[in-house]
This record gives structure tokens, C-alpha cells and sequence, in this order.
């Protein structure tokens, strides 16, 4: 959590890399390893037809969800 002014764009930068320096310290003296980050993409191919069906299938998934809701 960030707490405090921020002046400018620096000031949020450093900021940021001496909380993220504090983690790696923390994690280093406490034998935690420390976890990759993930940016959320997941990037494959498939051929369209199971493409199709993957869509297709989502679609369904999504459509019952919102009738639970209703």
C-alpha cells in the first residue's frame, strides 16, 4: 500500500521501487520466494474450429450466468 504525497511522476516511481526493494528484502531474510508477476495474456493458437466451439461454449457459459442472476 502506498501512503503519502506525491509531488510528481518521480516521486511515484521511486516510491514504488523502494517498496518493491523493501518486498525482495522481506522475502530474502524470511526465505519466502519471491513470485514471478503475470501480466494476464495467454496467447495460443487453435485451429478455428475449436476456436469456434471454445466461443461458442463461452457464449453458453455466459448466458447462464446471467440468467442465475435474474
Amino acid at each position: 500500500m502506498f501512503n503519502g504525497k506525491v509531488e510528481g511522476v518521480n516521486d511515484l516511481e521511486e516510491g514504488f521501487r523502494y517498496m518493491v526493494d523493501e518486498h525482495i528484502k522481506d522475502c530474502t531474510g524470511k526465505n519466502i520466494p519471491l513470485e514471478k508477476s503475470y501480466k494476464g495474456n495467454l496467447n495460443i493458437r487453435l485451429s478455428p474450429e475449436i476456436h469456434k466451439k471454445a466461443a461458442h461454449n463461452a457464449a453458453i457459459k455466459k448466458d447462464l450466468a446471467s440468467s442465475d442472476t435474474d
